[in-house]
């Protein structure tokens, strides 16, 4: 989900175009409101906070994918229905195509974020601890030596580009045991260990979204009673520090999706709530955290998307 460096204020008025440049979200896969899986991409544009499928589409009808983006320039998905084919769509004009490199394992509820200009890392889920990092000038894609401190699937994922990727929460093993636990790995080095804040409580199937330079978000989820939760969680940046926000989201969401465009706003797409796919987007407002669902809406419900996206130079 996000880059998932500030945000160049201003910027999405001169990078403005038809294509994907400037100022758009994306969302990719997941599963409709009759269970059927789904290679359909959802486009937000900024500017208009309008929704609506693109005409490029994942390679293969997947739920529980990856997603993560290399701002102003692409988004990439990987994972569960994908295998460890890499799709990567080009911002520009919203071309889609499968890229050689693949990562080391194509696994199940996975998450991922970037350094955005840099690099982009994939937490491969399938109760696993491994990282798989690629590389943006050539998106060579390999497993990196430092790993996860916990073996989890279903977490929230985000980046404050430039600095470190945030990995929060999810399942270590079975639906009645999520986790609080957040991993953050630095990009200077890769190192990435837990940090000693945590969630506000133990939550899977969360998703994250940032305001690179100040903060990031984890919402909705389940809690150990595998109950829908429509808490946000803010980490501030500049010293980690995380603890819910009064703001929530407009229903109790589980499986949802996240993004953001970074110094303005973060969305949430989609998810399970009461034993439905929603077709709800929200969205936060990021100069005072206002939360509330927006006009636009997906065509039917959906929940266990991927999401990535653009947000301009970061």
């Amino acid at each position: 989900m996000a880059p998932l460096g500030a945000a160049k204020v201003g910027l999405f008025a001169a990078a403005g175009g038809a294509g994907g440049v400037g100022g758009a979200g994306y969302w990719g896969g997941g599963r409709d409101a009759g269970s059927f899986n789904l290679d359909e991409i959802v486009k937000i544009v900024f500017a208009t906070d309008s929704a609506s499928a693109i005409a490029s589409t994942l390679s293969a009808t997947t739920r529980f994918p990856m997603g993560m983006a290399n701002s102003d320039t692409a988004g990439y998905w990987s994972g569960s229905g994908l295998g460890t084919a890499i799709d990567k769509l080009d911002f520009s004009d919203d071309s889609l195509a499968t890229i050689v490199p693949t990562v080391s394992d194509g696994a199940w509820a996975g998450v991922a974020c970037a350094n955005s200009g840099t690099a982009g890392y994939w937490s491969l889920g399938a109760f696993s601890d491994a990282i798989d990092k690629t590389d943006f000038s050539d998106d060579a894609t390999a497993a990196i030596a430092p790993t996860m401190s916990n073996s989890a699937e279903c977490r929230a994922a985000f980046a404050n580009s430039g600095t470190a990727a945030y990995w929060l929460g999810g399942e270590l093993g079975d639906t009645t045991n999520p986790t609080n636990v957040i991993n953050k790995t630095a990009f200077s080095n890769d190192a990435t260990a837990s940090i000693a804040p945590t969630l506000s409580t133990s939550a899977a199937t969360i998703t994250g979204a940032a305001n690179s330079g100040t903060a990031g978000y984890a919402a909705g989820g389940w809690t150990g009673a595998y109950t829908a939760a429509d808490v946000i969680d803010k980490t501030a940046f500049s010293n980690d520090a995380t603890a819910a926000i009064a703001p929530t989201l407009s229903s109790a969401r589980r499986y949802g999706s996240g993004l953001a465009l970074s110094g303005t706003a973060a969305y949430w797409g989609g998810g399970l709530a009461a034993g439905e796919g929603a077709d709800v987007i929200d969205k936060t407002v990021f100069s005072n955290d206002a939360t509330a669902a927006i006009a636009a809406t997906f065509a039917t419900g959906r929940r266990e998307m991927a999401s990535c996206a653009n947000s301009g130079t970061l």
